[in-house]
């Protein structure tokens, strides 16, 4: 199949997946790096870069034929950069004014780190078996991407993929445990 640039938006819409993989491999890089020029993390951008994709395939019925997909996703993935900051930046203030009141916050005890773990390890289990290997190997043993494709023999843009698809489960399974974590995490930085 010949994928352009120029009928990507019709190919998505009827649900190619070399479609998709044609946006990965050529847009996922770009999206990166014009997130990362507003917020300057590069695991925070991969993360928003792959929210957008997977945004844009879960909507592809909505794409129109003369759509931009490259533009639509830049623009996608420059707000959800900003409106990451803005959040960040509320978040921030909200524990700058906890510490500042002096207030003895301790982390509720039916929540602990491990029951945290357990929770993620647990939505981790909900996948099958090569995701959660691609996970656990980026986020609990550091390896990049291009580290984990190597080992795996498998292409980085899988990688990518595969660690964006748990992420999403991850916000939608664990956002009631956020407050609790800030919690913890500011307990930890004042011992």
């Amino acid at each position: 199949m010949n994928i352009q640039d120029n009928n990507i938006a019709s190919l998505l819409r009827d649900g190619s997946n070399e479609a998709y993989r044609y946006v990965y491999t050529h847009y996922f890089p770009l999206l990166c790096k014009r997130s990362f020029q507003i917020i300057q993390d590069i695991d925070t951008s991969q993360d928003l870069a792959h929210e957008m994709i997977i945004k844009m395939w879960e909507k592809r019925n909505d794409i129109k034929d003369d759509q931009k997909i490259l533009s639509y996703l830049l623009k996608a993935v420059y707000n959800s950069s900003l409106n990451y900051i803005r959040d960040e930046s509320r978040k921030q203030k909200r524990i700058d004014g906890a510490v500042e009141t002096n207030e003895d916050i301790k982390t509720p005890d039916y929540t602990s780190e491990q029951e945290l773990l357990l929770k993620i390890n647990q939505v981790l289990e909900q996948e099958d078996e090569l995701r959660q290997k691609i996970f656990r190997l980026n986020r609990f043993e550091g390896l990049t991407t291009q580290e984990i494709g190597k080992q795996l023999d498998i292409p980085i843009s899988k990688v990518q993929y595969n660690i964006g698809k748990v992420m999403v489960q991850l916000h939608i399974h664990l956002k009631e445990y956020l407050t609790v974590f800030i919690f913890f995490l500011i307990n930890t930085l004042n011992n």
